[in-house]
């Protein structure tokens, strides 16, 4: 049932204002990131990209996950998600000598604008300018960011805690792959 009220959902909010649905979407609305995925998928009102479909497809479905969200390990994907796209972003600066888009250089779990969301809500900006990628804590009085700055596994991850300083940088002038 929940299947069919979704697919429903998707095809009513079609036409809808395409920023106004990424706004929702990044607020944790699973029907918005739906229409969107679908909307990608099929090239309905934008440009057909089947990365960013299944980016908001994983978005619908980690907001109608039941998982308590608080649970360690969500840390521990979150943390996993996170080395994902740190690793394939300093793969690929090494292998092609320059950065891309975000999007371009990794298939783990990140919004168009470089976001990192935990729980719907954009915790991490990652960005890339010349040999330096970065980190960047972009929601830090949010409590599930906050749980997940703190979190053993991000720190292990990071070497740091992102509620302690609000960025970090790592330079590939040297061509090293990260993790």
């Amino acid at each position: 049932m929940k299947k069919l009220f979704f697919i429903f959902l998707c095809f009513t909010i079609l036409n809808a204002d395409i920023k106004s649905l990424k706004d929702s979407c990044y607020d944790g609305d699973f029907e918005a990131c739906g229409a969107l995925a679908l909307m990608y998928a099929k090239g309905d009102g934008v440009s057909m990209d089947k990365k960013t479909s299944a980016f908001f497809y994983a978005q619908a479905y980690n907001i109608l996950s039941e998982e308590p969200k608080s649970e360690p390990n969500f840390h521990k994907q979150n943390a996993a998600n996170l080395s994902i796209i740190i690793s394939d972003i300093s793969a690929f600066y090494v292998a092609q000598g320059r950065f891309a888009k975000i999007s371009d250089m990794t298939y783990a779990p990140i919004n168009p604008n470089g976001e990192f969301l935990i729980n719907g809500i954009a915790c991490i900006k990652v960005s890339v300018k010349n040999s330096i990628l970065r980190i960047k804590n972009i929601n830090a009085n949010d409590k599930n960011c906050k749980e997940f700055f703190a979190s053993d596994e991000a720190k292990k991850l990071l070497d740091k805690d992102l509620n302690e300083v609000s960025e970090i940088e790592y330079d590939f002038s040297d061509n090293k792959i990260l993790f």
